[in-house]
């Protein structure tokens, strides 16, 4: 008898963070204490693949290049813009 999870599938959580600054195609993103606490508690680690936002439409993906105590930085590979749903 299985268990909840199908036998050979692994699914994986990609965590979504908030980076500060603006998020550009190409460049490194750094992120601020709370985003960089929250990688920390979620014991991520370099090359653990991420979600970036910024709360206004854009977002992005990336790995996680380097892990300080201060701050992470993650090089994005591709992002894209979501409209904003429509009005209630």
């Amino acid at each position: 008898m299985e268990s909840g999870n199908r036998a050979g599938v692994s699914v994986r959580w990609t965590p979504t963070l908030f980076p500060r600054e603006r998020i550009s195609p190409g460049a490194l993103v750094t992120l601020g204490d709370e985003s960089s606490h929250h990688a920390r508690v979620v014991r991520l680690d370099v090359g653990d693949a991420v979600r970036l936002t910024n709360g206004a439409g854009t977002l992005a993906t990336g790995m996680i290049e380097r892990m300080g105590r201060e701050n992470v930085g993650v090089p994005h590979a591709h992002s894209w813009r979501v409209p904003a749903p429509p009005r209630l």
